[in-house]
């Protein structure tokens, strides 16, 4: 079935998708990636924005169909969340970060985000003939060693606000 959704969620960002998206109702796999087409259920007043995929934020709004995928979020002062053990249509999941990284929301720092925006889950997003993942998009194969090329940085320690 094809859906007209207004808004994908930079969280897919290296996924080739269009605002007309094909997507199936049955066997929606409850695992980290899984690409998804919900509605957003209610307007909120903080943190009520999706970052697209140009990098630009945009404000959602109830009824809105967005693209998001499903994952598990650890933020002190944001959503902490956990991917549902099953995805069935008409199911109420959450938003829990800007980029469309959905989920249940198990946590909420209210004083600053406010509660995480309730989403339906409408179907599993089709792209190649099946349902469409994250992981099955990376740009970079994932790899047990690292060639010595340059210097390497590594970051130990994040906070939601340092522009990652």
């Amino acid at each position: 079935m094809k859906i007209f959704v207004s808004k994908i969620g930079s969280v897919t960002k290296n996924i080739p998708l269009e605002q007309a998206i094909e997507i199936t109702t049955e066997n929606i796999p409850a695992i980290e990636g899984t690409v998804l087409a919900v509605e957003v259920m209610e307007d909120q007043k903080l943190y009520n924005e999706l970052e697209l995929c140009s990098g630009r934020l945009s404000k959602l709004h109830q009824g809105d169909k967005i693209v998001v995928a499903l994952g598990r979020r650890r933020a002190l002062r944001g959503f902490v969340g956990d991917i549902p053990t099953t995805v069935s249509v008409g199911d109420i999941i959450q938003r829990l970060s800007l980029s469309g990284v959905s989920g249940v929301c198990v946590s909420a720092n209210q004083t600053e985000v406010g509660r995480p925006i309730p989403i339906k889950v409408l179907g599993a997003v089709i792209v190649n003939d099946k349902i469409a993942n994250i992981k099955d998009f990376q740009k970079f194969p994932l790899s047990e060693t690292l060639k010595k090329s340059a210097p390497l940085v590594l970051v130990t320690g994040t906070c939601m606000h340092v522009g990652k």
